[in-house]
């Protein structure tokens, strides 16, 4: 598996949580551990990701990402989106 590949990975997780927490809203978790996890998952989504813009967003600038761009992926994906832009495995 190449880096590209892995990075494709990486960045399904953030998006697998986001549905998570999506059916949380939705669907009653009866199951205390479910519901553990939903609010672990929802506590780093929607939480961590945003703490992850001073890091990001200074990035993406001087990598030639617009600020929008950078404010979106970093709010879906987080560090699986600016890790590899700052190593060079993804560009724009």
């Amino acid at each position: 598996m190449n880096k590209k590949q892995l990075v494709a990975l990486a960045m399904a997780i953030p998006i697998i949580g986001w549905i998570y927490i999506a059916v949380g809203f939705v669907v009653d978790l009866e199951h205390p551990v479910l519901r553990v996890i939903w609010w672990a998952d929802l506590a780093a989504s929607a939480g961590l990701h945003p703490l992850q813009l001073f890091i990001a967003l200074p990035l993406a600038r001087r990598k030639g990402v617009g600020t929008v761009r950078a404010l979106v992926m970093t709010i879906i994906f987080g560090a699986a989106w600016w890790k590899p832009l700052r190593e060079g495995i993804i560009t724009k």
